[in-house]
């Protein structure tokens, strides 16, 4: 059996698996607050399985199973024998893979700089160029989640490790990501404009074409933002050093994903489900 990775592990989607034996394995580690781009992983790769006719096998998840990594800054969490389709690594000073791992099955990655240190620092050699961020999939794969109108307010997302401003505003609607992923993906549809600290508020405002401004965060690592741009095929970014500063900007700017999407969805490793 393979199991979806998610950092907040939890018996769902239809899979009975016991939540025991996630103690035992040491690349599932609870958090203690949801988070909305946590989510994304599990819900994606169930629904591409959904949408090509694929049932995974229902049985009860065992230490030696692998892992399926998809959305994330995941890499350094997998263990030898572990599948990766989409995942990044953090930053550039944080051990890429844990000490012994040295044999992953590697579908696409986020983008180059995740894949530079895996070949350098791993010697990983025969690494897909194939990139991208499986969360730019989510207009495609969710078309039934209706946007909702921000009123013309600029919608506001800062990082789960961010404060969220306590003040309201005519002009500004702040909303938390720890709310549930359908509501936020139903919120940005329906922006005019987004300011985050959170990678996933931004790729998923560039996946709806929402312009969107991006500020530097308490814990916001520019490494994941430059992995994702660049495997995109856009370029390194502006980071604005605060929140106040990001509110000031007037307009926004959004990477183009659609090519990007076709690549990711054909690599993706259908037949280690059936």
């Amino acid at each position: 059996m393979v199991e979806i990775y998610s950092w907040a592990p939890r018996s769902r989607l239809g899979d009975m698996i016991s939540n025991r034996f996630r103690w035992f394995r040491k690349n599932f580690r609870p958090r203690s607050k949801t988070n909305f781009g946590d989510e994304l992983g599990p819900w994606i790769v169930s629904r591409i399985l959904e949408l090509n006719g694929i049932t995974p096998s229902k049985s009860v998840l065992r230490s030696s199973s692998p892992t399926f990594f998809s959305v994330g800054s995941v890499t350094s969490l997998a263990r030898n024998g572990d599948i990766i389709w989409g995942s990044g690594h953090l930053n550039e000073i944080k051990p890429a893979l844990m000490s012994g791992v040295n044999s992953l099955d590697v579908y696409a990655l986020r983008g180059p700089l995740t894949r530079d240190l895996l070949a350098r620092g791993i010697g990983f050699g025969g690494l897909p160029e194939v990139y991208g961020d499986p969360a730019i999939l989510v207009p495609y794969l969710f078309p039934e989640i209706e946007p909702i109108p921000c009123d013309g307010r600029v919608l506001v997302i800062p990082h789960i490790d961010d404060p969220m401003p306590q003040e309201t505003s005519d002009d500004f609607e702040f909303l938390s990501a720890q709310m549930p992923f359908r509501e936020v993906v139903a919120r940005i549809a329906g922006a005019e404009r987004v300011v985050t600290s959170s990678l996933h508020a931004k790729i998923l405002s560039d996946s709806y074409g929402i312009p969107n401004v991006v500020y530097q965060g308490a814990t916001t690592s520019k490494f994941k933002f430059d992995d994702y741009a660049l495997g995109v095929g856009g370029s390194v970014f502006e980071m604005l050093p605060s929140l106040d500063q990001a509110l000031l900007q007037t307009t926004g700017s959004s990477l183009k994903v659609t090519e990007v999407q076709g690549r990711l969805l054909d690599s993706f490793p259908y037949h280690v489900w059936i």
